[in-house]
């Protein structure tokens, strides 16, 4: 799995992934532009954008699911842990390669920066 899928159990052990196809998915699903959706996501959160969120985010692993299927594979009580998956397979598609630390061998931190050369 690509490295900014998220793990989780649902059904079975299924992956959170926003590819570029599943960012546009979720825009044509919800009628907002990705970055009204972004900004949602810091605050309260409609159920309904939960569930668009996961069928876009499984879209990619499952291409014949639908929005309601993917409404089906949430349990209430599990709310909060699914929608702290989803939260974490967002940020991590808008991740930047330099925004972890370089592992080059024998490469030191820039003064001041802690960042890896």
């Amino acid at each position: 799995m690509p490295t900014n899928s998220i793990p989780i159990a649902l059904d079975k052990e299924r992956h959170i992934r926003f590819s570029f196809n599943a960012l546009c998915l979720l825009e044509d699903t919800l009628g907002l532009p990705i970055s009204d959706i972004g900004e949602a996501l810091g605050g309260a959160v409609k159920l309904s954008t939960i569930r668009a969120l996961l069928y876009a985010g499984l879209s990619d692993e499952d291409p014949a699911m639908t929005l309601r299927q993917a409404g089906a594979l949430i349990e209430t009580g599990r709310l909060t842990e699914i929608a702290d998956a989803i939260r974490r397979a967002f940020e991590a598609a808008f991740a930047r390669e330099d925004d972890e630390p370089k592992k080059a061998a024998g490469a030191k931190p820039k003064p001041g920066t802690g960042k890896s050369i």
